[in-house]
């Protein structure tokens, strides 16, 4: 029997989502992407419910920045309540891409996603 304890690599990994679709491009999120198992199912299920709860969860849980604006240009915060005032769309896509980047880590990011942004790997 092992003796020494072995400790969960849950650093601060995230992955900068880069939006290339027409009407996202230049929108920047960073996102975690080391999470308990938990919290990813969860919003995994919300998210796949389009529950307002499970983005508001994304926002408290998984942002880390971003770079999005209201239409007066005001920033609006990387935060659940964020979460609340852009797209349905660009929520949609948002959650799908950082689904992709948890599950695919080890998978090539240069290539271009089939949801129209490309994932860059941070530490």
């Amino acid at each position: 029997m092992a003796t020494n304890g072995f400790r969960l690599p849950m650093g601060d990994n995230t992955a900068r989502l880069v939006f290339d679709h027409p009407d996202y491009k230049g929108a920047e999120v960073v996102v975690r992407t080391a999470l308990p198992l938990g919290t990813f199912m969860k919003i995994q299920k919300l998210s796949a419910e389009k529950s307002l709860d499970g983005f508001t969860t994304f926002g408290d849980e998984v942002l880390v920045e971003w770079n999005v604006q209201d239409k007066k240009g005001n920033p609006i915060p990387a935060t659940g309540e964020g979460m609340e005032e852009i797209y349905p769309e660009f929520a949609l896509l948002m959650t799908d891409q950082w689904m992709k980047a948890v599950t695919n880590m080890d998978s090539p990011l240069e290539q271009p996603s089939s949801g129209g942004s490309t994932l860059a790997r941070e530490r």
